[in-house]
């Protein structure tokens, strides 16, 4: 017999699920997990018994973390040691999700039937969310060990409750003979409690009261029966399950690699029982690791490269080399004449925008237009009426002077798309990308400067100074991050500086008068459409000051920031990559998600510069071929019009309704022209229908009763004649 059948992993794969457990004790391999099962044990007593035993919070910038309630301080300082994000990775868990959904409700199922009778299973269901693994060892946890436990454990409950009628006959029996499984696993001995819940034993002839009767007599037989050894049974189940999954791949000798065996389905298991250390699992099982195994426990740490003739002096005096060769080689290394690198031309194109901007914002005064639209906010074009909205599209073009725009075109004017990272397209919408880029500072201070002109000037605002710093918690969280924080004593000095304005006075919008008497007397109406209180110009100066003490205190540090995180990151996901693929540079393709943000913020959509920028070898050098038409605006518009109208009667309602569809829908297609344009560029040919999408278009076709083919001709058709 060859040695590898020898292996404790070959026995217990072979061996029953039973036996399992003294197999572990008499070969010494169970006493790693015995702090393990008795904190499971314990959390499987006490949710049986009624207690709520973890909770799911959410702060005030609607983020998720959840916590375990009742833990010991050793029990707790167990889970922290093993299960907190950087541990697990630094024994090779690199394959863990960055956030996962937990429904943590469901282990406190007990307790919601005790508190909330029949309308347990709604409220447990609520009580879930999405929570970022490395917000807290506990997080790890429930979701690796906990929540597979309590999930298979209170399955009944589900398939008579929120599963009902949504599973085929073949269906629910696989999930009943589970469950049956699962139960005799554990020990649990609850047939007859079991038996009017099953499929065929007649659930549906019980009222609702007894139903509820029923589930809470399955709920008091698991607590009277339930004991902290379970939790061993309950390991060994779990474990199994991944030995029969390392055995399915493995060759002869025992060998396979962890990302051949390792499942999506069987990560927490490794995570949850043995660390997420592949090695330590081998240990257990008694097999030697693959040849070509290779367990990272740290990533490469990426340093972006980004310099250019910014840093020409320094480098020259470093090297001893003359200041002209660096020159020459930046501009080799970047393929821009200048030298700089395209990280440093956005920065400069930012840092003006910036001096623009405060310029703009301080000399806001009353009489003068809103400023809302100076910053883009939308990737949409509106052709259906003027709109009478304190927003103005593309406010922008009537401030910023015209260097800007050219520069804020030129270097925001690309992308790439995720699809299409071999090529560089036209970004449909230039001026949002570069406020996407400049990021949470920019939303900050020019949603502060619209707040107090709103509030003074009306017709309404968002939120008034006492709300400023709730509505805009996620751009200070940001900026704090970032370690550019905002000075807290502006929101102070703004509420009391609101308490100062002005009574508010009616902005009336018309005014009309009917005579009501043959005496010359007259009815006068008038419409109100908002408010406005005197003292603008106090709120400004106290915004435009802090404003200017934030930006010459960390402006330059918050832009390496900004792109300094991002560009890391993407290095991140590269080296993560490769380490997924034994040590194999990452495809394009497999690459270009993570790569994304980074290279449309800060390298025009060419992801060769992203690629230089974390010092690897770049696989493509991505062409640009132009199709899109120099004035969007105009382009989009002239499909509008080309389209054709509804020509039905407007005098009923029906047909008012359809005429104000057809309306919307010519204008969602007009937008999606530029997108048609924009494929065009990445594929090298018109696009097929199917690639633009056939939503719009069908809803389109079906108002105007005609074939699809026929609206798609006439959709072409007005494209090119705008085009032309």
């Amino acid at each position: 017999m060859s040695p590898n059948l020898e292996t404790f992993g070959r026995r217990a794969n072979q061996t029953e699920l039973s036996a399992l457990l003294v197999m572990e004790s008499k070969e010494n391999r169970s006493e790693s997990f015995h702090k393990l099962d008795k904190i499971v044990g314990e959390m499987l007593v006490r949710s049986l018994q009624g207690e709520q035993v973890a909770t799911i919070t959410q702060n005030h910038l609607k983020v998720n973390t959840v916590a375990i309630h009742g833990l010991s301080d050793d029990s707790q300082s167990f889970l922290t040691a093993n299960y907190g994000l950087e541990h697990q990775q630094s024994c090779g868990a690199w394959f863990l999700p960055e956030s996962i959904n937990l429904c943590v409700g469901i282990l406190s199922l007990p307790w919601a039937f005790r508190e909330h009778n029949r309308f347990a299973m709604g409220i447990t269901l609520e009580e879930r969310g999405k929570v970022l693994l490395n917000s807290s060892a506990e997080a790890v946890f429930i979701w690796a060990v906990l929540e597979p436990l309590f999930d298979a454990l209170f399955l009944p409950f589900e398939l008579r409750g929120n599963l009902s009628g949504t599973l085929s006959c073949e269906e629910m029996l696989q999930r009943w003979d589970a469950i049956d499984t699962f139960y005799q696993t554990l020990g649990f001995n609850v047939a007859d409690e079991l038996a009017v819940m099953r499929w065929g034993g007649g659930w549906h002839k019980l009222r609702a009261a007894e139903q509820l009767q029923a589930k809470q007599q399955l709920l008091e037989a698991l607590a009277q029966q339930v004991h902290p050894q379970m939790a061993s049974c309950y390991r060994a189940f779990r474990v199994r399950e991944l030995i029969n999954g390392y055995y399915k791949k493995a060759k002869r000798d025992g060998q396979v690699k962890r990302k051949q065996a390792l499942t999506k389905a069987l990560a927490p298991t490794l995570a949850g029982f043995f660390g997420g250390d592949w090695l330590a699992f081998l240990a257990y099982l008694g097999e030697k690791p693959h040849p070509e195994e290779q367990i990272i426990t740290a990533l490469p740490e990426t340093r972006p490269f980004v310099g250019g003739v910014s840093r020409v002096t320094e480098v020259a005096a470093l090297q001893g080399i003359p200041a002209e060769e660096i020159e020459r080689i930046a501009a080799a290394y970047w393929q821009q004449p200048s030298g700089q690198s395209p990280v440093e031309q956005r920065v400069a194109v930012l840092k003006d925008y910036w001096t623009v901007f405060d310029q703009i914002h301080a000399r806001q005064a009353v009489g003068m237009q809103p400023l809302w639209g100076l910053v883009e906010d939308y990737r949409f074009l509106n052709f259906n009426e003027a709109t009478q909205s304190p927003y103005q599209p593309q406010l922008y073009q009537t401030f910023l002077p015209n260097d800007l725009l050219n520069k804020v075109e030129q270097l925001w004017g690309t992308v790439m798309l995720v699809k299409f990272p071999d090529k560089i397209v036209s970004e449909l919408f230039p001026h949002e990308l570069m406020a996407e880029t400049f990021g949470a500072a920019i939303k900050f201070w020019h949603g502060c400067a619209l707040t107090a002109w709103f509030l003074c000037e009306g017709p309404y605002s968002r939120t008034d100074m006492a709300g400023l710093a709730h509505y805009y918690r996620r751009e200070i969280a940001a900026l704090e991050n970032f370690q550019t924080p905002i000075n807290s004593k502006i929101f102070d000095e703004l509420i009391k500086a609101e308490a100062q304005l002005g009574s508010p006075e009616p902005i009336n919008s018309s005014q009309r008068s009917t005579p009501i008497t043959a005496g010359g007397v007259s009815l006068t109406i008038q419409t109100s459409v908002g408010s406005r209180r005197s003292g603008f110009e106090k709120l400004r100066d106290i915004i435009t000051a802090y404003r200017r003490a934030w930006a010459e205190q960390f402006l330059d540090s918050y832009f390496r920031a900004r792109w300094k995180t991002e560009i890391t990151e993407a290095g991140r996901s590269y080296h993560l990559l490769l380490h997924e693929r034994g040590g194999r540079p990452p495809t394009l393709k497999q690459f270009a998600k993570s790569a994304a943000i980074a290279t449309n913020h800060w390298f025009g959509g060419d992801v060769s510069s992203l690629y230089g920028a974390i010092r690897e070898k770049t696989p493509v050098q991505p062409q640009y071929n132009r199709r899109l038409p120099n004035s969007k605006v105009r382009f989009a518009q002239a499909v509008y019009e080309a389209m054709p109208p509804y020509s039905a009667d407007l005098i009923s309602e029906e047909s008012r309704n359809a005429n104000y569809r057809i309306l919307r829908l010519k204008e969602e297609l007009a937008n999606l022209s530029l997108r048609y344009i924009q494929l065009e560029e990445a594929l090298g040919r018109a696009p097929e229908p199917a690639e633009l999408g056939l939503e719009k278009l069908q809803e389109y076709s079906q108002i105007l009763n005609q074939d699809l083919n026929m609206v798609w001709a006439m959709y072409t058709g007005s494209i090119e004649s705008a085009r032309n």
